[in-house]
């Protein structure tokens, strides 16, 4: 027994966040509607390079524009509350709803086409870097080892020159250090990908137990998942523009500086009392 127990209250009820493991293929990141992955296989590969199920979910189009007019609404427009808390959840729901029926679901073959090419895309310039950085050394390492013709014929001993590191974590050491000399926001995120994967696998097998091919599919997971995203921000926001003016919503004036104004409190505390005060600044 600890000799002093934690103390539990309003603020600290002494609740655990952690989803039960039985619950976890329940969870919405792997529901049909917003991924092509589900939990087993999202878990599977996971722990074979040491990242979080979580971030080897393959997000669907749809589920994406969802995330990102969720942002730009909560950022950038004015929603309207009321005398009960729950009337500004409902408003900005509502807003989401009528943005992403009216306007965005209309135009999602055109973003899941570009979505598509883009994918292409990632995966070549992935190809590329693993092919270059790692794989054309691994079999000039190989190449080295083996003896010639000429020693095998004079039953000769040859003595073979190992590499002190593995190609995989000399390209590890460069792609760390190319991310100081790129702000090329899609070479940043193939890097980021290849470093989180390839680094993930060398760190729970020793060194690269994969085929090029393995690799590149979950690196581009997670780089369509973070580039990607902004990618796909890039295309809707002309067309949330548009919904705003049709829709007749204001956005929010620009500012330099961002501006929260929060209020916490027990209940009866007052914060209902202040909220017109807040809504005059």
């Amino acid at each position: 027994m600890p000799k002093t127990m934690p103390k539990f209250d309003a603020w600290n009820p002494g609740l655990l966040s952690e989803i039960p493991a039985d619950l976890l293929p329940r969870v919405t990141l792997y529901n049909v509607e917003n991924s092509d992955t589900d939990y087993p296989t999202a878990l599977e590969a996971a722990g074979y390079c040491g990242l979080k199920p979580q971030d080897m979910t393959v997000f669907k189009v749809s589920r994406l524009a969802l995330h990102e007019v969720l942002i730009r609404v909560t950022a950038d427009f004015h929603v309207l509350d009321g005398p009960n808390y729950e009337e500004l959840g409902l408003n900005l729901r509502s807003m989401v709803d009528k943005i992403l029926t009216n306007h965005v679901h209309p135009k999602i073959q055109e973003l899941e086409v570009a979505f598509s090419s883009l994918r292409s895309d990632i995966t070549t310039a992935l190809q590329t870097q693993l092919e270059n950085d790692v794989y054309c050394k691994k079999n000039a390492l190989e190449e080295n080892k083996k003896p010639s013709l000429f020693s095998r014929l004079l039953s000769q001993k040859t003595t073979v020159q190992v590499e002190q590191k593995l190609p995989e974590l000399l390209a590890l050491a460069q792609w760390e250090d190319n991310l100081n000399k790129t702000d090329n926001p899609f070479d940043l995120a193939c890097y980021k990908g290849l470093i989180a994967v390839v680094g993930g696998i060398v760190g729970q097998h020793g060194s690269l137990l994969a085929d090029k091919d393995i690799i590149v599919r979950l690196a581009s997971v997670l780089v369509c998942n973070s580039y990607g995203s902004r990618f796909l921000g890039d295309l809707i926001d002309p067309i949330i523009n548009e919904a705003a003016e049709l829709e007749g919503y204001q956005l929010l004036p620009y500012q330099t500086e961002p501006f929260v104004m929060n209020v916490k409190g027990a209940s009866a505390a007052g914060k209902s009392t202040i909220r017109p005060l807040q809504r005059e600044l």
